[in-house]
């Protein structure tokens, strides 16, 4: 995750034009029905692209992935969609751990609570 933003420096809108794209693939007229006119759409976009600002391709990636698991019905809001990349970052942040030479209790139990601080 990267540091915040401010909204000069948003994410790429061509990033966000082809995750609308996704959206619109995925979930048709349940999407494309939340923007009626085009400025409302451009409304939306330039929140999509802050409120993800912080993340990279690859967390955009991954959240795409786990939107079709738990968002089947209906599209993501921009902060579930956001969960999901902070999810992935979470994952990466537990598997990045160190690797430990022994594995006595203490090791293990240290382990484990470090892993319960990102869940």
């Amino acid at each position: 995750m990267k540091k915040l933003k401010s909204p000069y420096e948003m994410l790429s809108i061509k990033v966000v034009n082809n995750l609308f794209i996704r959206f619109q693939s995925n979930y048709g007229n349940k999407f494309s029905s939340q923007f009626p006119t085009e400025k409302i759409l451009n409304a939306a976009k330039k929140e999509w692209a802050y409120a993800l600002s912080p993340y990279e391709k690859n967390d955009i990636g991954y959240a795409i992935r786990e939107m079709q698991k738990h968002y089947k019905q209906w599209p993501p809001t921009p902060g579930q969609f956001v969960e999901l990349c902070r999810n992935r970052y979470k994952i990466m942040q537990v598997t990045n751990m160190p690797k430990v030479e022994r594995s006595d209790r203490d090791v293990g139990n240290a382990a484990i609570r470090k892993m319960r601080r990102y869940l």
